[in-house]
């Protein structure tokens, strides 16, 4: 690889940490935020469905939570393709379980946000998807090792 796309891919994973932080710890949507505990898959999900067909949520309720899967969706997705992540097996799939894990106990811990299981899949579920797009997708775009190489 050479430097300027390593210097592009640096300066955008340093842009994309910054926003990851702020957006999990400091953006003003977490402030007075609750610090519930759902264990339950799928139930937050279920509940918002449920309003959605049997009252009448208000257009703010509906963008916040579609805002709220697509953002847990795509907030880990980058992860594998601007850092490069190759990993497979137990590796991968470890750090496809434990880090949304690891993200929600802090959120908890610091009081920036619910512990939440939907939360947990969204994030697992965007992460996996980077991998794969990694291999399927950016593979082509990104350089092959040069001859020799480690």
């Amino acid at each position: 690889m050479s430097f300027a796309n390593k210097k592009i891919r640096f300066t955008i994973g340093v842009i994309y940490c910054i926003c990851f932080i702020y957006l999990l710890f400091f953006a003003t949507f977490r402030q007075g935020t609750n610090t519930d505990v759902n264990l339950i898959p799928f139930h937050t999900a279920y509940q918002d469905i449920k309003l959605f067909f049997t009252g009448s949520p208000s257009l703010h309720y509906i963008a916040f939570t579609l805002g709220t899967i697509l953002g847990n969706f795509f907030l880990l997705l980058p992860i594998p393709i601007l850092f490069d992540l190759n990993w497979s097996g137990i590796k991968k799939w470890g750090l496809i379980i434990l880090l949304p894990i690891l993200i929600e106990a802090i959120q908890y811990y610091f009081q920036v946000g619910s512990a939440d299981m939907d939360d947990v899949i969204l994030n697992a579920l965007g992460f996996a998807t980077g991998f794969w797009l990694r291999k399927k997708v950016f593979t082509r775009f990104l350089p092959k090792p040069e001859q020799g190489a480690p």
